[in-house]
């Protein structure tokens, strides 16, 4: 997971993660091209953003917990974060499908 995490470093200072409502718009736009939802959201958000993010065909993964996500990109209370930047989330994507996760 750490990978994960210094990914998601890289990308909240070159500014290319959103979160919250702007993470529903950049989905619906196709602006972002991973996400990552925390194990510990509600049921609801797991649901709405997984539906979203198949719908558009944007990959998506549940990961860690929100302090975790929160810390990576130095905001409080984050729920899930998309990824902006390409090769930022072919990185991520890769990261994760080879179980770098814990």
């Amino acid at each position: 997971m750490d990978k994960v995490l210094g990914y998601l470093g890289l990308a909240k200072r070159a500014n290319q993660v959103c979160c919250g409502e702007v993470l529903m718009e950049a989905i619906r736009h196709k602006k972002c091209h991973v996400v990552l939802i925390a194990a510990d959201a509600s049921e609801r958000s797991k649901k709405q953003i997984s539906d979203k993010c198949t719908y558009y065909s944007i990959p998506y993964f549940i990961t860690s917990n929100s302090e975790t996500l929160s810390r990576s990109i130095g905001k409080a209370n984050v729920k899930s974060v998309g990824v902006n930047d390409g090769n930022l989330s072919k990185a991520i994507i890769d990261a994760m499908n080879r179980n770098e996760v814990d």
